[in-house]
């Protein structure tokens, strides 16, 4: 999972300094790195990749100045096939050309094979999105629209939502599943495509709706010139980024984050019923919304009950200057990384019977390791509630998850064992029809369907067939910048 950005400001040369604030709100899609390619009145591109933090890859005036433009591509790299910083660029019909990719091509092996053979083309990193850069140089169509139509219609598989720039247009597209999101959004006279909606807000934008699957659309100096639709859409639109990956102030698919995982929280206490408790501890920042309405659930039961309600305490302190564990590639680096990010404050659950909320269970390393700092902190008991169902299946669509290192697949899904893995006294899982009930009724309106989403990593049920193997994690190579 990535998060890629697209700017067109034809007033304006500094489409730079936008790009750095839409990929800035969107480090929580990709902490390993950064990059933006821009496009100035010449026709020339600007480059610059690096890794780490935006802020870091942008640090200071020097490199913005030297990226002159009035359109540009980006994107927050959180690396699954390859490990190549994005933008990728090449030419195209002698003209210089950016690619932005979130999600995985699920046929990338073979189409690799075939180019090497069929053009002896020389891939320049290991990175799936590389693929489509030889099908789009050796079209036979007249014109590069038609071109990346043919390679969509013909060739990739698998999740992508892209922005490419080329010829002073930009073209957004996403496959028909529409696995992974895609928002568009005006701004003066400037057109924003993102992630996320609330990158768009960063920039004092309208979100006006989304790149549906399927869609191709071309944006040019006058805003959206051309919308295609390639394909019949069959939407499996990702539910974890309900639960997890997508900010809380983003609209996913017109569903709102926060509301969804509200109510998350609010159906998890119907399901796992008043569990007697002294304090309720979410755990920062994504399990911050399922605790509230979880919390406020209990509120209302022990109203109605004549209990004492269980008050809701910022237990567990975490450090804002350290990103996401769960994105992190090695166990140990997860590991430390978790111990330094989040810290368990004793005044708050000393001697006391702790509820710890987060918003999934995906490894176990983030929760063992809270669990443990609760005891060391002098918790009673220690009851972990997940508002979500326990991932089953690694994902093949844009997240580096493996069969092996997923919790509830190594333990074949007993709950009994991941509760001794991660040391509570009790834990209680969401269903995933209650899951299901959560996002779909936060709509506006509710939608009354489940099939327009991919719940893969619950249930083993892919909509696309996949080529990697998905059973064991490889070793992580060096992060690349350059395509």
């Amino acid at each position: 999972m990535c998060g890629i950005v697209g700017f067109y400001g034809p007033t304006t040369d500094r489409a730079t300094e936008k790009l750095n604030l839409l990929l800035a709100k969107l480090q929580n899609r990709g902490p390993q790195g950064a990059g933006v390619v821009t496009y100035d009145h010449d026709g020339q591109i600007h480059e610059l990749r690096g890794t780490g933090s935006v802020e870091a890859v942008f640090d200071g005036r020097n490199k913005l100045d030297n990226l002159p433009g009035y359109m540009g591509v980006g994107q927050v790299r959180y690396a699954t096939f390859g490990y190549t910083i994005q933008p990728i660029t090449w030419i195209q019909r002698g003209k210089q050309a950016a690619l932005a990719h979130n999600g995985e091509f699920a046929n990338a092996i073979t189409l690799r094979k075939e180019a090497e053979e069929m053009w002896e083309y020389k891939f320049q990193s290991t990175s799936d999105t590389e693929v489509l850069i030889p099908y789009l140089m050796h079209s036979s169509k007249d014109t590069f629209r038609d071109a990346l139509l043919d390679v969509l219609q013909n060739k990739i598989k698998g999740a992508y939502s892209m922005i490419i720039l080329y010829d002073g247009k930009l073209y957004c597209v996403r496959d028909p599943h529409g696995f992974r999101p895609l928002a568009l959004g005006i701004s003066e006279n400037a057109s924003i495509v993102a992630s996320e909606s609330s990158a768009i807000e960063v920039l004092g934008g309208q979100y006006i709706g989304d790149v549906n699957p399927a869609q191709l659309i071309v944006i040019g100096p006058s805003g959206i010139i051309e919308t295609v639709e390639w394909a019949e859409p069959k939407p499996k639109s990702c539910i974890f980024e309900h639960v997890y990956f997508a900010n809380p102030d983003s609209y996913v698919g017109g569903i709102n984050v926060s509301l969804a995982r509200d109510f998350m929280g609010k159906l998890m206490f119907e399901e796992a019923g008043w569990i007697d408790a002294d304090v309720i501890v979410p755990v920062l920042d994504s399990g911050l919304h399922a605790a509230l309405g979880f919390y406020e659930a209990t509120l209302r039961y022990a109203f109605q009950e004549r209990k004492n309600p269980i008050p809701l305490k910022a237990g567990v302190h975490r450090s804002w200057f350290i990103g996401r564990s769960f994105q992190e590639g090695e166990q140990i680096a997860r590991e430390i990384l978790q111990r330094i990010k989040s810290n368990v404050i004793a005044a708050w659950v000393k001697d006391k019977r702790v509820i710890v909320i987060d918003d999934s269970l995906v490894r176990g390393t983030v929760m063992r390791i809270i669990v443990e700092l609760m005891r060391i902190a002098g918790a009673r008991e220690v009851h972990v509630i997940i508002p979500s169902p326990p991932p089953i299946a690694p994902c093949a669509y844009g997240i580096d998850t493996y069969e092996d290192e997923l919790i509830a697949a190594r333990l074949n899904g007993n709950v009994h064992e991941i509760q001794q893995f991660i040391g509570a006294d009790s834990l209680r899982y969401l269903s995933l029809d209650a899951l299901y009930q959560a996002v779909t009724e936060s709509a506006s309106p509710p939608v009354r369907t489940t099939a327009n989403f991919c719940d893969a990593c619950y249930t083993g049920q892919y909509p696309v067939p996949f080529e990697q193997d998905r059973s064991t994690k490889p070793r992580r190579q060096n992060m690349g910048t350059q395509a």
